[in-house]
């Protein structure tokens, strides 16, 4: 079951650039849990998510200043690298895997 509410998560992302969280699988009710481009209006839409270290991760497309990735510890978004890591020409986290100790 745990499995099929990340696939709906990612669906739901896609869409739109707005994360929301429910308590159930069945809720009707969802509230957003960040602010609409995490803050950055240039974030487009969120390109790549994984789970790491119990947290969720985001990476968002941004043809600006080059993508960001956010983490969600379940109560606050915090920015996890430089924009674009320091390169605006990267304007899209991809893909995001966890393995041998990091994302």
């Amino acid at each position: 079951m745990r499995h099929k509410v990340k696939v709906v998560l990612k669906l739901v992302i896609l869409v739109m650039l707005a994360v929301f969280s429910s308590y159930t699988v069945q809720a009707q009710t969802w509230t957003q849990v960040n602010t609409d481009g995490f803050g950055d209006p240039n974030n487009t839409f969120i390109r790549s998510m994984s789970v790491f270290d119990g947290n969720l991760y985001a990476g968002t497309m941004n043809a600006t200043t080059g993508c960001e990735v956010w983490k969600y510890d379940g109560t606050n978004w915090t920015q996890a690298n430089t924009d674009g890591f320091g390169n605006s020409d990267n304007t899209f986290a991809s893909s995001m895997k966890a393995g041998l100790g990091g994302l």
